[in-house]
C-alpha cells in the first residue's frame, strides 16, 4: 500500500501531530546541545490544500482550516507556537493555502546545532522534499 500524505495533509490528526512536534522540539532546545530530528516518512514537506489530491478527501476542512478560521485566541502556548510557525511559513512561500508538513515545520525551528534527516520512499515525494 502506498500512503499519500497529500490526501491527509492538514487533517485533525496532522494538526495535533504538528503541535506536538513543535512542542517536543522546543523542549529539546531547552538544552544548548544539539539533537538530530529523524523523519522516516517525510512526504513532500509542503502541500497545496487547494490541489486536486488534497481536495479529494477534504480532510483539512476539519483540521487546519477549522483551526485557522477560529477568531478565538489560542488556548495554549503550543498551539500559538504552531500557528505562528504556520503563518511564517505560509508568508515565506507566499501562499495561504499551502500546508507545511513535519519536515518543513521542523526545519523552520531547528537551530544551527540541530540536524535533520528526512526520508521518503516514494521517488516523486522525495524529489519534492
Amino acid at each position: 500500500m502506498q500512503y499519500r500524505h497529500v490526501f491527509h495533509a492538514g487533517n485533525f490528526a496532522d494538526v495535533h501531530k504538528h503541535i506536538a512536534l513543535l512542542a517536543l522540539i522546543a523542549a529539546l532546545q531547552r538544552k544548548a546541545k544539539g539533537f538530530v530530528y529523524i523523519d522516516t516518512h517525510a512526504g513532500a514537506g509542503l502541500y497545496d490544500l487547494r490541489g486536486p489530491d488534497a481536495r479529494q478527501s477534504g480532510e483539512s476542512s476539519h483540521g487546519i482550516d477549522r483551526l485557522t478560521a477560529s477568531s478565538a485566541p489560542a488556548p495554549d502556548p503550543a498551539i500559538s507556537r504552531y500557528l505562528d510557525t504556520l503563518t511564517s511559513l505560509r508568508n515565506a512561500v507566499g501562499n495561504s493555502h499551502h500546508y507545511p508538513g513535519s519536515p518543513l515545520l521542523a526545519a523552520a525551528t531547528l537551530r544551527n546545532a540541530d540536524r535533520a534527516i528526512c526520508i521518503e520512499s516514494q521517488a516523486q515525494q522525495a524529489r519534492a522534499l
